[in-house]
């Protein structure tokens, strides 16, 4: 008999408890992870204008992925139509990483940017 109440009383506590829960007005909703792209806030541009491995423009970002966007972002940003048509990674002094991106500009000239890629190389 005791063990009968003890189990009637643990499925009502169990029920009354998962009913709140669930049927709680102010309760969080499950979200998908944030796309790792969409991390602009935590990305950093730091250095030069990029016209030498010298004057790099330092990226500073959370991944790999999120680096490699952070390039575009910059091109699109301060050279919106340029186009790409080489890219190359490049061991430098200091064992710092860089990309070096060709790019043909709307007056039909190449121009070659560096972007330091230390902070997330391999990330």
């Amino acid at each position: 008999m005791k063990q009968t109440i003890v189990v009637v009383v643990l499925m009502v506590v169990c029920g009354c408890a998962s009913q709140q829960i669930a049927h709680k007005p102010n309760a969080p909703l499950q979200t998908t992870p944030p796309d790792k792209h969409a991390a602009s806030t935590e990305i950093v541009y730091e250095g030069g204008d990029g016209s030498s491995m010298e004057k790099a423009i330092i990226i500073k970002a959370p991944n790999n992925a999120a680096g490699v966007h952070a390039e575009s972002d910059w091109i699109r940003k301060n050279h919106p139509r340029w186009r790409k048509i080489k890219q190359s990674l490049v061991g430098g002094d200091n064992r710092k990483m860089y990309d070096r991106i060709d790019y043909d500009t709307p007056q039909g000239e190449t121009k070659t940017i560096y972007f330091d890629i230390t902070d997330f190389f391999g990330k």
